[in-house]
């Protein structure tokens, strides 16, 4: 009896996310000059989520905002569509108010690969074997 070499193959898995319902998010912080909280949420603290969209230049009250909503709406991550952010000085603080609108995103997992989707990928990038004696892994497109 002839033992078979030890092989490790694999098919990769297809996640993606699908767009739900529109949720909105507030998120308010008062700080003394600027720096030391007093009141509101522990923006510091941020929880970090898959966003998408409308994200450049957003502070920590929106990011907690969006945090606070996928939350609340039992998501796993936000397409960001609308962000508002405003700063109030009062004497010696400082109010920052931060609103959020978007769409819930729920990560979704596809399964594996179809081999029959993998299969154009394979053939265009490199010959294929008829052998019967090639494993899984000499199928794929990458060596």
């Amino acid at each position: 009896m002839k033992a078979q070499s030890h092989q490790i193959w694999t098919r990769p898995t297809e996640v993606g996310f699908s767009i739900g319902d529109q949720i909105e998010g507030t998120s308010t912080t008062t700080t003394l000059f600027g720096v030391l909280r007093v009141s509101g949420d522990p923006v510091s603290n941020t929880p970090t989520i898959p966003m998408l969209g409308s994200t450049a230049g957003m502070s920590s009250n929106a990011k907690f905002a969006a945090a606070t909503a996928v939350e609340a709406a039992g998501g796993d991550g936000i397409y960001i569509i609308y962000v508002e952010e405003e700063a109030l000085r009062t004497g010696f603080t400082i109010t920052k108010k931060s609103y959020i609108r978007g769409k819930v995103l729920n990560l979704e997992s596809y399964g594996p690969v179809d081999i029959e989707r993998l299969t154009p990928a394979k053939e265009s990038s490199s010959p294929v074997s008829t052998s019967s004696s090639k494993g899984l892994l000499d199928l794929l497109p990458f060596k």
